[in-house]
């Protein structure tokens, strides 16, 4: 049997405490923008979660992007060469309508360039 390497993506805003007891997981960073600024949001990045969030309070302008499809397979493939099977979930959140609230596609671009892998959506 694998051994898997769980991945996640820096939205789940999972901490310390909430991954206590849990596998590994990790967590792949993202770029933001805080007034044309670039930032990487997540492990290594250089904008904590809190100084984030509060900054989503002022009249700055927020814009983030999806994690491009490369960045995801490099994370994947040192998961392979260790002989690990990835195993991705995404925590999506639903606005009021039960709509998904940001973009997943580029997860799927990675996720078909993978012979073996299965999406299940």
């Amino acid at each position: 049997m694998n051994e898997y390497q769980i991945f996640t993506d820096a939205t789940a805003d999972l901490n310390e405490e909430l991954m206590k007891g849990l596998p590994e997981v990790k967590i792949i960073p993202m770029e933001i923008r805080i007034d044309q600024t670039p930032y990487i949001y997540g492990p290594g990045g250089n904008i904590e979660h809190e100084l984030f969030y509060s900054i989503l309070d002022t009249q700055k302008e927020v814009m983030t992007s999806g994690i491009n499809p490369e960045v995801y397979e490099s994370y994947f493939e040192e998961a392979l060469k260790e002989g690990k099977t990835p195993f991705y979930f995404k925590i999506i959140r639903l606005n009021n309508k039960n709509n998904p609230v940001g973009r997943t596609e580029n997860i799927f671009v990675t996720l078909e360039s993978f012979s073996y892998c299965e999406s299940a959506e």
